[in-house]
């Protein structure tokens, strides 16, 4: 099972934490300095990103432009994370060239990102450095990377055979309820992964399945119907030869950080500046804004109420383009002050000021220096540290649960943590946790939305731990993982807790799939895309080492993909990743399924299995048990007696099994 299932829904329902709960101290669109740990909320999504698809066709060109000046050098001239500025960073540069990463993508989770910025992963906004239009472009240029023209070319002539005679030469249908393939709107809510399920698999709605086709021609032929939306093959053709080197040197201005050159006099770095006609003129070199008389003042306190460490030494750190100009050293005085002075500023450099306490880093906000700006305050603030977890806390913990085949749930949890406490939460040694997840006695194929067991988290004797330290601050802390269970009629599910939570929130597709806790009560129903879900919410908090026993009952659905490209999803919050499924099997399949007995249930449950198979057996019992727990939630039999009841059919169950 792929991660990429979770960020088609959770993100959809959590979008909206998810992003808020990254941080920015950003006044304009600058990637931060490697290591900079960002400490201020980022702006309200809902007001950035209005609706998410694009109004024309996306430009390649102008794309390809904005790549190589803003995006290659992290994620490298083709994608693929290969930069050395990547290699530097403290955190793991995604591939969004390759093909395995693209597929699974939804555009408009992109373009958020893209927009809005990923500051916890040191991904910056671009919200005000370019257009609407213009960041369609680098998104549509992203995709390029990953499907060839030749790619193209192949999925064109597939499609032309097998699918324009309904979706249309142009991807605008030729017949009734098909989906239209130009429709952005709907589109960019779509992954090439859903495609691939829907084209392999054909759906309940008459399309149907082409199992004849290889994987190559499927993912060819999704590529293809891509194009219609985001960069036609024509333009892809044309882009064929386009040197992004070249656009790198030309495309820059001094209002784009553009990278630095040296003056022929020697007298400092100049930047350069293009004017003139419509392809950039002739570049003309202008001389920079430098002051060699720079102060960044600041003073170190202990936010644990402890003393500043005497001799304490701050480091100040200067970034051009993202890579480190200067450092220069010094230590605090006797009141915790320190001061650098006759400094080398350059209109656009980044300051930080960093220092080394208990084994963390701890740094200061950043300032970009401009015109006129030659004094600077960056104080920092240090902790002590503990190994109690339970200065934790945890502001949202929602676990989902989705049947995506026969015999399996997958299990898909999000906790978003806090710490409240004036003290650095950090692991006990080597290989230990700060922060540990039990998980379910008979877990599966544990994955996370980032990271592996090693990098950075570690397995534990019931679960897995994290050894990164936890600072002070509000929801500074996520982690998104998800793993699988055995699952056929039913489930008990124990999940254990670590840290104070106040409130747990579970999903369940709506009335597939039945649940029975004591610590949960219906908060109702959550519509996330062409999915409902079914809300329980914990009427208790859970302390640590307390734990979540759920049973659930019902037959699998086993979930199978269908494009609804009609829908309206742009009412999802922020329309990051709508989860365009439907359940194949319903509640209503249940009870009225052909050659299903009815059970009356009127006097004391007495099923003689003795004679029956034994899948046919535990069918009728689960049967069995659901129709009595529909007769209580009815009112229909009172409490004692459906405790009865049910203990036997259990019993009963449990000895056949």
């Amino acid at each position: 099972m792929k991660m990429k299932r979770i960020g088609l829904f959770v993100f959809g329902l959590l979008g909206l934490v998810l992003l808020t709960s990254c941080t920015l101290s950003l006044a304009e669109d600058i990637t931060p300095p490697p290591g900079y740990v960002p400490p201020t909320p980022a702006p309200d999504p809902a007001e950035v990103l209005g609706e998410i698809y694009p109004a024309t066709m996306p430009d390649l060109e102008s794309g390809a432009a904005i790549y190589a000046q803003s995006c290659a050098l992290c994620h490298g001239d083709t994608g693929l994370a290969d930069s050395p500025q990547a290699e530097s960073l403290p955190v793991a540069v995604p591939a969004i060239g390759t093909p395995e990463m693209a597929r699974a993508s939804v555009p408009a989770d992109w373009y958020a990102t893209i927009t809005l910025g990923r500051m916890d992963q040191m991904m910056p906004p671009f919200a005000d450095s370019y257009s609407d239009a213009e960041r369609w472009d680098v998104l549509a240029y992203v995709y390029s990377l990953s499907a060839a023209a030749a790619e193209l070319e192949a999925g064109q002539a597939l499609y032309q055979a097998d699918c324009a005679s309904c979706h249309g030469e142009d991807g605008v249908p030729t017949v009734p309820k098909v989906s239209d393939f130009t429709d952005a709107e709907a589109m960019v809510q779509v992954s090439e992964e859903s495609m691939f399920q829907i084209t392999r698999e054909g759906t309940e709605t008459g399309m149907p399945a082409y199992g004849d086709l290889s994987d190559d021609e499927i993912w060819a032929l999704t590529a293809y119907i891509r194009s219609f939306t985001l960069a036609t093959l024509e333009q892809r053709q044309n882009l064929l030869g386009f040197d992004s080197e070249e656009i790198a040197a030309e495309e820059p201005t001094a209002e784009a950080n553009a990278p630095e050159a040296e003056a022929e006099d020697g007298d400092g770095p100049t930047r350069p500046e293009t004017e003139g006609g419509e392809d950039g003129g002739d570049t003309v070199e202008v001389q920079p804004i430098v002051a060699e008389d720079g102060v960044v003042t600041g003073t170190v306190e202990n936010g644990s109420g402890g003393e500043v460490p005497t001799g304490l030494v701050v480091t100040l750190r200067a970034f051009d383009n993202m890579e480190e100009t200067y450092n220069i050293d010094t230590e605090i005085d006797a009141d915790g002050a320190f001061r650098f002075e006759s400094l080398e500023l350059e209109d656009g450099r980044i300051l930080i000021t960093t220092a080394d306490y208990g084994g963390i880093t701890y740094n200061s906000e950043f300032v970009v220096a401009s015109l006129g700006d030659t004094e600077f305050d960056l104080p920092l603030t240090i902790y002590e540290t503990t190994t109690d977890p339970s200065m934790l806390a945890v502001d949202l913990a929602h676990i989902f649960f989705e049947f995506p085949i026969e015999d399996k749930v997958q299990v898909i949890e999000f906790y978003l943590v806090s710490n409240p406490s004036n003290f650095a939460v950090v692991a006990p040694g080597e290989d230990e946790a700060a922060l540990t997840f039990p998980l379910p006695e008979g877990y599966e194929n544990l994955q996370f939305e980032t990271g592996e067991i090693g990098n950075p988290y570690v397995q534990t004797a019931d679960g897995f731990g994290d050894p990164r330290t936890i600072l002070p601050g509000v929801t500074d802390y996520q982690v998104l993982f998800a793993f699988e269970m055995p699952y056929t009629r039913s489930l008990e599910m124990v999940q254990g807790f670590d840290v104070p939570i106040e409130t747990v929130s579970i999903f369940l597709p709506d009335d597939s799939v039945k649940v029975k806790t004591d610590a949960l009560q219906d908060a109702g129903t959550q519509n996330l895309g062409d999915l409902v879900y079914h809300q329980y919410t914990s009427t208790q908090a859970f302390e640590p080492g307390s734990v979540l026993t759920l049973e659930l009952s019902g037959r699998n659905p086993a979930n199978r993909f269908s494009l609804n490209l009609t829908q309206d999803t742009k009412n999802l919050v922020i329309g990051l990743g709508t989860f365009l499924i439907v359940v194949a099997v319903g509640w209503w399949w249940l009870q009225n399924r052909p050659g299903q007995a009815d059970v009356d249930f009127s006097d004391d449950v007495d099923l003689d299995v003795a004679d029956v198979p034994v899948t046919d057996a535990a069918d009728e019992l689960m049967d069995a048990i659901i129709a009595l727990d529909e007769r209580y939630e009815a009112g229909e039999i009172n409490a004692d007696e459906y405790e009865r009841q049910r203990a036997e059919l259990k019993a009963q169950l449990r000895e056949l099994i």
